[in-house]
Formats: C-alpha cells, structure tokens, sequence
C-alpha cells in the first residue's frame, strides 16, 4: 500500500516544498516528499514505524487548530459540492511545526483531499513551505525599517534644531540693516546703501532658505498640522500678487491678477496654501526675463481655476517627470545658471494634495 502510493507520488518529488499525505481515518502519516524528508528530518523506516500527524506540529494548540480548519475546509467543499479543491484557488494557512530533533519552525500550508473513485475524501494531502528564512529575513527588515526611522527623525530634529538656530540671528540680522538704514538716513553713502542693501538682500535669500527646509521637514515629520477655514481666493491672491509685486518689478516684469468670478469662497489651510502659491509665483519671476506674469482665478464646472502663466523659459520635457522630487533641479551643479535647493516644488506639491488641490503643468 505505501509503495504504491509512493510510485503513484513519484513526481511530487520535485516540488520545491515538502508534500506529505495523511490517512483519513488513523490520521497516520502514510507519504513524505523528498523536501518532507529533509525538512522535517524524518525517513522513510520512521513512516513505516507509524508516525501520527500530530507530531509534526510544535505544541497540541497548533495540532487542534489544523483539526478545526480541516474539518471547515471539509464541510465547505461538501456544501459547495467540490470536494477537492485547486491548489491555486485554496487559501493559505501558517502553521507553527516541529521537526524530528524538536526545533520548531514556521510553515505555510495548503490542503487538499485525495478522493476515492466515488468522490469521498479518504486522504488529506498537506504542502508545507518552510517560512524560517522568509521569517528571519522580514525580522531583519523590520529592524532595518525601525533603525530607518529612527535615523529619519533625528535627522529631522536636527534639522528642525539648526534651522530655529539660524532663523533667530538670521532674523535680527535683517531687523537691526533695516532699522539701520532707516535711521542713518540721507547720511548714508551710496557704497554704503549699497552693503546694506547686499546685506539685506542675503540675509533674506538665507532666512528663505531656511524656512524652505524647515517646512519641508516639518511635512517629512508630519509634525506640521492643517489649519482650514474659509477664505476668499479673489483677496487672499490679490494680497499675495501685491506682496510679490515688488520682486516682479525688479526685474522690470509685470504681475497681474485677473479674476471671472465673484464666487470665491473656499474651504482650506491658509498657510500652506499660501506657501504653495507663493513658490510657483516666485518661480515665475526667477525663470523670467522679459514680459511677465499672470494671475488668473475663473469658476470651471463648479470648480475654482487658477492659471498662473509665464513668458519665461518654459520646463524641459527631461525635467518635467521629476520637477516635483525633492532637490531636483531643471539646472544642477556649482555652475546652474538659478540658485536655489531644489525644494520648493517638492514642497508646493505637498501643500496642494494636503488641501485636496489638483495641479497641472503645460510648457
């Protein structure tokens, strides 16, 4: 009986986990594959010996388990009238087993019944794959995942940390140029207006830079929280337009801001918002030299619009798949012709999804 059913399960041989098949009725081990062998240490004497299949799992909780998702399988078959179902359409189950020597180890199972010739279940036919390594591997790659995120947040404290350390004395700095500028007056020599204004002028390209990368790793963190309320885009984007104005005009550019509606209203986090729009503007001005800027804000099919369009240098078509990773630039290196960290799009993107904004980019 056991040697015909090992010519007849020859070909399991070649199965890369271990096949083993069980007697209906005794619940005694009657086939093991080669891979059973190797895995599970056992031989082919110990299955004459009579092993019974509650040996094979680590503890008797485990044993009653795969008791009780047999005998559920079974019953779902009977009813479904499908006794034995396809390998590929049966359901995956781990297990805790025990080996000859007493190691333990995970297995992952599929079951499936041996049918006599008048269709009544007789045998059960288990495949077990040994999840040990596939175990140990996602172990390790959860410590790494954990090591990971640990590093990232103190790499984000830190950043968080240096940045408020520049941001105050960057911020005085500013201050106390104006102030003096102010105060000295008509008295003041033009090379001397001129430091100031070159002192001024940078110290605000730093302090932007830093904001830039403290907002940014305040959304890497998720420390940054959402604020919204209503707000009405035809003033709020006047407001900002005004602000900007005067950067445009440096460059001899001019910002304008059109509006088609009047129904403005709008439910979102003022901040970021402002934040998002804010970069994309400056980048207008920064990328253009000649001509200028619009700001248009229109109704579309319930939709608010708005179009911020340029007659600037326009967007490669190598940049435009990763204009919005961070620190990805349209020009990179020492030399680039536009200075900058490569942020501020990647930062304008979060903005926007945070608010459930949609943007799109034509060059």
């Amino acid at each position: 009986m056991i040697s015909q059913k090992l010519e007849e399960n020859s070909l399991f041989y070649f199965l890369p986990g271990a096949l083993i098949e069980i007697d209906g009725d005794s619940q005694l081990i009657t086939f093991m594959s080669g891979i059973a062998f190797a895995i599970f240490g056992y031989s082919q004497s110990d299955i004459d010996s009579k092993i019974h299949i509650k040996e094979i799992f680590a503890n008797t909780a485990e044993y009653e388990r795969a008791l009780e998702l047999a005998k559920t399988f079974a019953l779902k078959s009977y009813e479904e009238h499908t006794p034995y179902a396809p390998i590929n359409h049966q359901d995956l189950y781990d297990f805790m087993f025990k080996k000859k020597t007493g190691e333990d180890f995970y297995g992952e199972v599929q079951g499936a019944f041996v049918l006599d010739d008048h269709n009544v279940p007789t045998a059960l036919r288990l495949y077990i794959r040994d999840l040990t390594q596939q175990r140990l591997a996602d172990k390790r790659l959860e410590l790494a995942l954990l090591a990971a995120k640990k590093a990232n947040m103190a790499k984000d404290q830190f950043i968080a940390n240096i940045s408020h350390e520049f941001r105050t004395p960057l911020t005085s700095i500013i201050g106390f140029t104006d102030y003096l500028k102010k105060s000295l007056g008509d008295a003041l020599e033009p090379k001397d207006r001129k430091s100031f204004d070159s002192i001024y002028r940078n110290s605000n390209r730093l302090l932007r830079t830093v904001n830039t990368i403290l907002n940014f790793s305040e959304m890497e963190s998720g420390s940054r929280q959402l604020n919204p309320h209503i707000v009405y885009l035809n003033q709020f984007v006047q407001d900002l337009c005004n602000y900007l104005d005067e950067s445009a005009r440096k460059k001899g550019l001019k910002l304008e801001f059109i509006t088609s509606t009047k129904d403005d209203k709008v439910w979102l986090d003022e901040y970021s918002i402002e934040q998002a729009l804010e970069n994309i503007i400056q980048n207008a001005i920064k990328y253009t030299e000649e001509g200028g800027i619009t700001v248009k804000l229109k109704r579309h099919r319930k939709q608010l619009v708005l179009i911020i369009a340029d007659t600037g240098i326009g967007i490669s078509a190598e940049y435009f798949s990763q204009m919005f990773q961070p620190f990805s630039q349209a020009s990179e290196g020492l030399t680039r012709e536009y200075q900058g960290l490569g942020l501020g799009l990647a930062l304008t993107k979060r903005y926007l999804d945070w608010n459930n904004v949609e943007i799109e980019v034509e060059s």
